[in-house]
């Protein structure tokens, strides 16, 4: 079960009780509600009369293996009592949102991203195994948003001239964020890198001299002439 996610859990008795209700069941990182029936239903020979209730799991929690258990403290119409405890199958519940992922520049791009650069990666994002991380550019001319998945290690975000191209010349600064792999949506601010696209070639500039007419009279082999 993720953040918002709600699973119906059905107990099934083979005769009708009293005094069952909600105190008799217990949850393992979870909540029970909405509790209703009995609504008898047949199966072969057999009546079962099924009650269900509404699962919701607890907040900022992470834990494999929960179950549901039904206690012994209702009775049958004759007054007699379950002889054991019942458990259910197990359930996951992961409602923990994720941190923020880590940025770092990709190489090179501390001194101005080209874009040999850029393709090779502008910047790494570390976020959880299977989360959906994304990046949003915003550059000089224009917006670029990126979506990766997340191997839990240092992922490289790329960018095509292309796109480049839509972001400009100058700085941009990129926002990342991420939502886990069961939907956790992260709600720590995103994590922001600002770095600046340069990929126009430098001027090659000129080299000029000057002398004095008189210096040139000055050293015959020099080859300058009047």
């Amino acid at each position: 079960l993720a953040a918002g996610e709600t699973a119906t859990v059905t107990i099934r008795f083979s005769e009708a009780v009293v005094f069952f209700d909600l105190d008799d069941l217990t949850a393992q990182n979870a909540q029970l509600s909405n509790l209703s029936g009995p609504v008898r239903e047949t199966s072969g020979d057999i009546d079962y009369f099924v009650y269900t209730a509404t699962l919701t799991a607890d907040a900022d929690v992470t834990a494999a293996g929960n179950v549901v258990q039904l206690s012994t403290d209702f009775v049958d119409r004759a007054g007699n009592a379950p002889t054991a405890e019942v458990t259910s199958a197990t359930y996951d519940v992961d409602t923990q949102a994720p941190d923020a992922p880590t940025l770092a520049l990709g190489t090179g791009v501390a001194g101005g991203a080209t874009d040999a650069e850029a393709a090779a990666g502008v910047i790494t994002a570390t976020g959880e195994n299977g989360a959906s991380i994304v990046a949003t550019f915003d550059g000089q001319s224009g917006t670029v948003t990126k979506t990766i998945t997340g191997t839990g290690g240092a992922d490289a975000i790329m960018l095509s001239s292309d796109e480049i191209d839509t972001l400009g010349e100058g700085s941009v600064t990129v926002s990342v964020a991420q939502t886990d792999a069961v939907g956790n949506s992260q709600t720590a601010a995103s994590s922001t890198k600002t770095f600046t696209i340069d990929t126009v070639a430098p001027d090659p500039g000129s080299v000029s001299f000057s002398v004095s007419s008189g210096a040139l009279d000055a050293d015959p082999n020099d080859g300058l002439t009047n």
